[in-house]
């Protein structure tokens, strides 16, 4: 599994904690490859794995460039640090919207569960400068939806598209709608904003964890017994658990690495997405008899061992042996398959770390039938 140098520097920087001995390695790499690396190729690389941010921070802190100890002696640092800045500035304005929308939600008894992006940066890498947030991503009990959408109705949302102006939303024409209700497991709704580095607050409502025509069904629903309580940003909020957030993240993985819509985008394989499940099954207290058991209840084994297969590929180690060999299957076929939803199934060749730093592996691919 050759990759170059850049990658492999990425993925030792990429870390949400370097300890003194790791930051002590890669320094002795970057003075001893630093003529050749490519730091143009290594920023692309970061930003196009949504770890710029977190890269920024690492390199600055732990002054892993000899250039660093030399005033100007580094080109890239103050890209590195406006990158880290802009990203913090970013997450703490979707973090005072978010407790908005949990204080007006509360009011109306409705406790959705927060998914990914805002639990993961205060939980996981306890800095909210450091992972790149998109949308705030919600699962609520399907007989909540109404009460949720007159909520975010009065705090200025609306589902549909932006403008070209991006200053109010627009609905979407007949053709859309009938899609999205058909084919979307998910509820988007727009604000758009006059804060910072921000453009658009987007409220992502997920109804299914896997796409139409997948296989595979994991409703909303049962959340009482899926998730847990805590303080986020100050105020009292839910989120999986443990268990359950293991759940989330690899089925959230795998549908994005098996759909030609994903693959278009290059959000197909991230190594972002990795990073989280790494850091999470290797540094919190994981009942994994209860995940087996939860993945066999909800036929979700090939989806779940996909993610956690292609991340100990990323991150030797980080997922027990003993649960990977419990959640084997025999037919190992859909490790290497994709556009299962698109009705378009292709089989790709070579090995995954090449084919996760290649920005091309798309380029061949055809029109994805799911536009999302």
């Amino acid at each position: 599994m050759a990759i170059g140098n850049e990658a492999a520097l990425l993925l030792r920087v990429a870390r949400p904690v370097l300890s003194d001995p790791e930051a002590d390695e890669v320094r002795g790499i970057v003075a001893t490859q630093d003529a050749d690396l490519d730091w143009g190729l290594f920023v692309d690389l970061a930003f196009r794995h949504h770890v710029l941010p977190l890269v920024g921070r690492n390199i600055l802190n732990h002054q892993l460039h000899p250039g660093l100890a030399r005033q100007g002696g580094f080109l890239h640092e103050e890209m590195f640090a406006n990158a880290y800045q802009v990203n913090q500035v970013r997450n703490e304005a979707l973090a005072r919207e978010l407790v908005t929308m949990l204080c007006e939600l509360a009011r109306r008894s409705v406790r959705p569960v927060v998914r990914k992006g805002a639990v993961l940066g205060q939980e996981l890498y306890g800095d909210v400068g450091v992972r790149r947030s998109f949308d705030i991503d919600l699962m609520v009990e399907p007989d909540e939806l109404p009460i949720v959408e007159e909520v975010l109705s009065g705090l200025g949302y609306a589902e549909g598209n932006l403008s070209k102006n991006r200053r109010i939303v627009v609905p979407r024409d007949r053709k859309q709608a009938v899609f999205w209700a058909m084919r979307v497991p998910n509820r988007q709704f727009h604000r758009p904003t006059s804060e910072r580095f921000v453009g658009a607050f987007v409220v992502d409502l997920c109804l299914n964890h896997f796409l139409p025509g997948t296989g595979y069904d994991l409703p909303a629903g049962g959340l009482a017994n899926r998730s847990r309580t805590l303080y986020l940003f100050g105020v009292p909020a839910r989120a999986f658990t443990p268990e359950e957030m293991v759940i989330d993240l690899t089925t959230h993985l795998f549908k994005e690495a098996t759909s030609l819509h994903y693959m278009k985008l290059a959000k197909d394989l991230t190594v972002s997405k990795f990073l989280d499940i790494a850091t999470l099954v290797s540094t919190w207290p994981i009942d994994w008899a209860a995940v087996l058991d939860r993945v066999d209840s909800y036929g979700v084994r090939e989806p779940v061992y996909f993610a956690l297969h292609y991340t100990d590929v990323v991150y030797p180690g980080s997922v027990p042996g003993d649960v990977l060999a419990a959640l084997r299957v025999s037919d190992l076929a859909f490790l290497r398959q994709t556009g299962h939803v698109d009705k378009d199934v292709r089989q790709w060749r070579g090995d995954f770390m090449s084919r996760l730093f290649d920005p091309r592996r798309a380029t061949d691919l055809p029109s994805p039938r799911v536009l999302l």
